[in-house]
């Protein structure tokens, strides 16, 4: 195969996130041409035209550059409704006219890619068609979506990664081609041209696979699967790009601790997970304190709750539950060292808390969680997890036998003490910084 330095000719932040969601290794050179289109060729030729003349322009601007293993990438897309290109709107009026062609209507998206391998004067080139087919739109969405600003910047006037894919009824072709990128394209050209591009390794999939080896390591020590133990990557604070360099590494379990900033950056990875093709469920969960107001908005978007530690809230969550007609997940917290700046019910009150979720038929209990001190000796690490496993024997006894099968979990253990928590039996541990590094 034949190593090559890929340059993408292209100044579209879609098609960067595209390579990059794609793992791909590679420099940026934004190309500038005349974007009108031949009007003596067909539309597939106009977009394969097109895609050339920005390589060709992006190898002007880079010289010398045989004998140095470039390959250049260029791009471009096109919307046309019954044989008519809808470019970029050159203003809302104008903007507000496409959506109204489109509505009720099919269009296709055509994106014309071209590969230049400057040290072989080597081309490899073609057209994919995408059939998208709108739904009617009413005179109110199309002037909100326009006031968004989004269209202006995008052919046809919508983006369907963004608030316009509810615009859809449904695609024929590939979802990215829409973006401007057809990813699965790209990488059969390169395999037909035996291009091969460096891979990009992140430093959060370098994290993940420290963090899981060393997981591993302390259930063989301590005589568990490795299976046993769930990793939640707690992902607060942290962009839904970080994220998506997780889910790609395999990651599919994530913490947050506030609500709105959860629950944002789950549409977000849902939109990024369909621009990659990736359709495996991420599962969310709620591990940080959780104010009564923020109940409504947590409950039924998290398939766990970590972190109910009053009677208040549990009652908060089951009117939640109800009215929503679903039952909820949680683990409930303890707070072993009645530590005052940390959550959590005391042992004493704990057994209270215990009664007063099992009489709920909107809330699953699965089990408990805690956030022990921090020390530095591991032997009084232990001492401590093992105070929790004992906590979590005395509630499974005050549960019903139907109500013990799902009693299992212990989420305990962080960054810093993960592997005395397994020593003790954790089936959760929930590591942030390893992972995504120290929160800024």
């Amino acid at each position: 195969m034949n190593v090559r330095s890929l340059v993408l000719a292209s100044q579209s932040p879609r098609r960067r996130q595209i390579l990059s969601l794609a793992g791909f290794e590679f420099d940026i050179l934004p190309s500038q041409i005349s974007e009108i289109p031949d009007e003596n060729l067909n539309l597939a030729q106009q977009i394969r035209q097109l895609a050339h003349d920005k390589a060709e322009a992006c190898l002007k601007m880079r010289k010398p550059l045989k004998g140095q293993g470039v390959l250049i990438l260029a791009a471009d897309t096109m919307v046309a409704l019954a044989g008519q290109t809808l470019g970029k709107p050159k203003d809302e009026n104008q903007a507000r006219q496409f959506l109204k062609q489109l509505s009720g209507q099919t269009h296709v998206v055509l994106t014309g890619l071209s590969l230049y391998d400057v040290d072989t004067d080597t081309w490899a080139e073609s057209v994919v068609e995408t059939k998208v087919y709108f739904r009617e739109l009413t005179a109110q969405e199309i002037e909100h979506y326009v006031r968004s600003g989004d269209p202006m910047d995008k052919a046809g006037g919508y983006g369907i990664q963004g608030e316009a894919g509810a615009f859809v009824q449904r695609i024929e072709g590939p979802f990215d081609n829409v973006v401007g990128l057809p990813i699965d394209e790209l990488k059969r050209l390169l395999v037909e041209n035996r291009w091969q591009i460096r891979r990009r390794v992140s430093s959060v999939q370098e994290g993940l696979l420290s963090i899981r080896q060393q997981i591993s390591n302390a259930c063989i020590q301590f005589h568990r699967a490795p299976s046993s133990v769930k990793l939640i990557a707690v992902s607060k604070t942290k962009s839904a790009e970080a994220v998506m360099e997780a889910v790609l590494a395999d990651q599919l379990e994530f913490g947050e601790n506030y609500a709105q900033e959860a629950v944002d950056k789950q549409v977000e990875i849902a939109q990024l997970q369909q621009i990659a093709g990736i359709d495996r469920k991420v599962n969310w969960h709620f591990i940080g304190g959780l104010q009564s107001k923020k109940v409504k908005a947590v409950v039924g978007s998290f398939v766990l709750i970590h972190s109910v530690d009053r009677e208040s809230l549990v009652l908060e969550i089951e009117k939640r539950a109800a009215e929503k007609e679903i039952v909820q997940d949680i683990l409930l917290q303890v707070n072993i060292a009645n530590e005052e700046t940390k959550s959590g019910a005391s042992v004493q009150d704990f057994t209270s808390l215990v009664d007063l979720a099992a009489r709920q038929s909107h809330i699953r209990i699965c089990g408990i969680m805690a956030l022990p001190p921090l020390v530095e000796d591991e032997v009084l690490a232990r001492r401590q997890f093992a105070e929790v496993r004992a906590v979590f024997e005395l509630a499974k006894r005050r549960l019903s036998i139907e109500q013990q099968r799902s009693f299992t979990e212990m989420s305990m253990g962080t960054t810093h003490d993960f592997a005395a928590a397994i020593a003790e039996g954790a089936t959760m541990v929930r590591v942030g910084t390893a992972i995504f590094g120290a929160r800024q």
